[in-house]
């Protein structure tokens, strides 16, 4: 994984909000399991559902994931099984979808 994507899951593993919040690109839309979808229109609405968006299954799919182990497509870079879709916002990479897949 290249060294932002390190970083980030550092940042994730810390529960670094203000700091993930920064690597969202908003709004952020958040599928659940059950098929209900949730979205993030800023970084505060965010943060106030923060440990109910980045899960502790979302959050090990993200520490588990290597530079051999991402899926990439015209829609973006996907993490683990499709927890976190990833794609370039401007010359970043963002976080432009979870989702919960349990």
């Amino acid at each position: 994984m290249s060294r932002n994507s390190s970083t980030g899951s550092s940042r994730l593993a810390a529960d670094d909000k203000a700091a993930v919040a920064v690597m969202v690109n908003y709004p952020l839309t958040v599928h659940a399991s059950r098929g209900v979808s949730r979205t993030y229109r800023d970084a505060a609405a965010l943060g106030a559902s923060y440990a109910r968006v980045f899960t502790p299954e979302v959050k090990a799919a993200v520490a588990a994931a290597t530079a051999d182990n991402l899926f990439a497509r015209d829609q973006g870079v996907m993490i683990g099984q499709g927890e976190i879709w990833m794609n370039e916002i401007r010359g970043s990479i963002k976080i432009i979808t979870v989702n919960h897949m349990q």
